[in-house]
């Protein structure tokens, strides 16, 4: 019940985990220089900023990616032709399902619509855009052009994702996903053995595994300066300079320099 329709979810997701820390192909959290942001439609431009800098809105990232997969989808820039029933299927299925959760919710009246529906869809996006973000954005770990991804082949799911750790409650009622490097790794391995497995990969490339702890702070630090790149040849990280909240000219999506992902 939290409005992602099953197939649009695995098929991006599929992607992410295809091309982890790719700055030209992974569609989560990929970076854009503030030349290619400036090209974007104002609601993207302004949903970017909001979402990479504003400490109590950057949970919304989860559901406007949502938004984009499905956008990207609608005007066949993203996912296989024979993907396209199944996608359509799942968010029939889904908008049935969601849409009959938000009535009931609703009839139960004002308190019954925010403890029932509102409380806990935004708790959960809170969860999701914060694991997602902070595994795999770091001010020194960039992602990597065509050519580094390329070179380090295999390494990348370890370069390219961190673990943070939050601890033994949140672990408990996340199922471990916060133990993140083994997740990429493998995504057959079950939610209680990946703890395990991130010690194998501990002790067998221990230069490779990063980790963090979460603290306010910490999530400061990435909203603070992961924000744009430098350019497409130099992907460190940096901050806004110039990019505000819907102030610059937007082109159509068709425009976007970045080439679109087929799954």
């Amino acid at each position: 019940l939290v409005g992602w329709p099953f197939h649009l979810w695995r098929l991006a997701h599929n992607i992410h985990h295809k091309y982890t820390n790719n700055a030209r192909k992974d569609i989560a959290w990929e970076p854009y220089t503030e030349e290619v942001l400036s090209r974007q439609p104002a609601f993207f431009r302004y949903t970017y900023v909001l979402v990479r800098s504003n400490i109590f809105l950057f949970w919304t990232g989860g559901f406007f990616h949502i938004l984009e997969q499905f956008i990207k989808f609608a005007k066949g820039k993203r996912f296989a032709k024979e993907n396209r029933l199944e996608i359509w299927r799942s968010m029939a299925f889904t908008s049935l399902i969601f849409g009959g959760y938000i009535a009931l919710t609703a009839s139960w009246g004002l308190f019954g619509f925010i403890a029932g529906f509102l409380i806990p869809i935004c708790r959960f996006y809170f969860w999701l855009t914060t694991f997602t973000m902070l595994h795999h954005l770091n001010p020194e770990k960039p992602f990597l052009s065509e050519m580094d991804w390329r070179k380090y082949s295999g390494a990348t799911q370890l370069l390219g994702t961190i673990n943070v750790r939050y601890g033994r409650y949140t672990d408990l009622l996340t199922h471990n996903i916060a133990w993140h490097v083994p997740h990429h790794v493998s995504v057959a391995i079950p939610h209680y053995h990946l703890k395990g497995a991130n010690q194998a990969l501990k002790q067998a490339y221990p230069a490779f595994i990063n980790e963090e702890i979460f603290s306010w702070q910490y999530l400061r630090s990435i909203l603070h300066n992961c924000q744009t790149i430098h350019s497409e040849d130099d992907l460190r990280w940096k901050k806004f300079a110039k990019v505000k909240y819907g102030s610059l000219n937007s082109r159509s999506l068709s425009e976007i320099s970045k080439p679109e992902n087929i799954a």
